[in-house]
């Protein structure tokens, strides 16, 4: 039986909670499919970010989103903390 040496280990042990996410980030994307039309038609104020901006975002908040559930997951963080973390990805 082989082993995983020490420095794959910790990427390889991210790779579940960054593809949770990016299940959840996929269904969003689906389910916003048509957004940019909509924001383009809204009457916008004059500090309201451009469309353009809304993508990479996005992609930070739900990498920092996978990078904490990590980190709490390896800390021995409360089981709680995991499992609200979880569910407000679903939600």
């Amino acid at each position: 039986m082989t082993t995983i040496p020490g420095r794959l280990r910790a990427p390889l042990a991210f790779l579940p909670f960054l593809a949770a996410v990016a299940v959840v980030a996929i269904v969003g994307g689906l389910a916003a499919a048509d957004a940019r039309s909509v924001y383009s038609g809204l009457e916008l104020l004059s500090f309201a970010p451009p469309a353009w901006l809304f993508g990479p975002v996005w992609t930070v908040l739900y990498v920092a989103t996978a990078v904490s559930g990590r980190l709490c997951w390896k800390s021995g963080g409360e089981r709680r903390v995991s499992s609200i973390s979880a569910a407000l990805l679903v939600l």
